[in-house]
């Protein structure tokens, strides 16, 4: 039997059973067992009982239902790296051959590399991310000061969008989520670990870190443009030299829900050795 299988209810029933004898009895979560199916090159044993311990329990928390994709770029490979975790749909796609290494991720040169997460919230349908409850994030493996945002989209024309700047020049971290002005969140001292911009109204945006609230700001929001959400990069003019191991992007999420989201991923991180 090679891999991957075309997905459907009846090759996920063969991988779970291939996945048992080659296991020696063990099972991994079924969506687990799915993503395995798309890759062409399988994780080993051990990563696969690491990546199906991160569906369970991803599951168990109320973030996860408000996901419209999460990526986990420090993988075994490229390919698996460029995966929507939740499906065959918003998977990565590089610009100009960002580097990736294996168990860290993926990092744009600064000038014209990224990864275009195919989700566009102007054209998605029925997306979780909307004008009003919307969140982007990515986890950061470089400290580094520029003002190149690091995730994001913006529309020059229409000057609105969204932004992710883990440490601007002058050591803030900035962004917008659907609005126009970036705003400063106040001090970042590193652009090292889990950054994401969140709203849950029309009236005001929050700056998150290592999954703890860093401010929260007025700021209207805006109809979101019609563009791919990027990693790496937010314009063909606006690019960022720093590794990121993961992103996602969702409705807007609770303080409890980023705390739980950054916990959900440490497990992983460490395993792999993401510093």
């Amino acid at each position: 039997m090679s891999f991957p299988l075309p997905i459907t209810p009846e090759n996920v029933g063969i991988m779970v059973a291939l996945d048992l004898i080659q296991g020696g009895g063990v099972v991994y979560d079924p969506d687990a067992t799915a993503l395995f199916a798309r890759m062409t090159v399988q994780p080993d044993a051990t990563r696969k009982q690491l990546i199906s311990d991160r569906f369970v329990a991803g599951k168990a928390k109320s973030f996860w239902a408000k996901l419209d994709a999460i990526w986990v770029h420090a993988a075994h490979t490229s390919e698996a790296g460029r995966f929507n975790w939740l499906g065959n749909v918003y998977n990565c796609t590089p610009f100009n051959s960002p580097a990736f290494t294996t168990d860290r991720g993926f990092m744009g040169d600064g000038s014209s590399s990224y990864l275009s997460t195919g989700f566009n919230p102007a054209t998605a349908v029925s997306p979780k991310f909307t004008q009003n409850s919307g969140c982007m994030g990515v986890r950061s493996n470089t400290d580094n000061a520029a003002n190149g945002s690091l995730a994001g989209f913006f529309d020059t024309t229409l000057s609105v969008g969204t932004s992710i700047n883990p440490r601007a020049t002058g050591d803030a971290i900035t962004g917008r989520l659907n609005s126009a002005a970036s705003t400063n969140f106040g001090v970042s001292s590193s652009s090292i670990g889990m950054f994401a911009m969140s709203r849950v109204d029309s009236a005001n945006i929050s700056a998150y870190r290592q999954g703890s609230l860093v401010s929260s700001a007025a700021s209207a929001s805006t109809a979101p443009p019609s563009g791919a959400f990027r990693l790496g990069a937010i314009t063909d003019a606006s690019f960022r030299a720093c590794q990121f191991s993961m992103g996602w992007i969702s409705s807007g999420l609770t303080a409890q829900e980023h705390l739980d989201l950054f916990n959900w991923f440490e497990p992983y991180r460490t395993a792999v050795g993401v510093t």
